[in-house]
């Protein structure tokens, strides 16, 4: 029997279709089709905390080049040389 509550929630992935194939197929268990589409839609450890792009981390910096100088610990000629650098320019 076709498990009622199908996945139309969780979109086009391919995974899940695949899931529901081998389901509908009767090739793995009800038991095992509930476990298996819990584990896809959860969110996996490395999908919880995004890498910082480059670009934020150039951000960062520059943000605290410039509270660096607002503080007066570095000249504005320092702040323009690291800002050319990390910029790349």
């Amino acid at each position: 029997m076709p498990f009622e509550n199908t996945v139309e929630d969780e979109g086009d992935d391919e995974k899940v279709k695949e899931l529901k194939e081998l389901y509908n197929e009767g090739l793995i268990t009800e038991e095992d089709y509930k476990h298996k589409l819990n584990e896809l839609s959860s969110p996996q450890p490395q999908d919880l905390i995004p890498a910082p792009n480059g670009k934020e981390v150039e951000d960062d910096k520059l943000s605290e080049l410039n509270e660096l100088r607002e503080q007066g610990l570095i000249s504005d000629e320092d702040y323009e040389f690291k800002k050319t650098q990390l910029m790349g320019e």
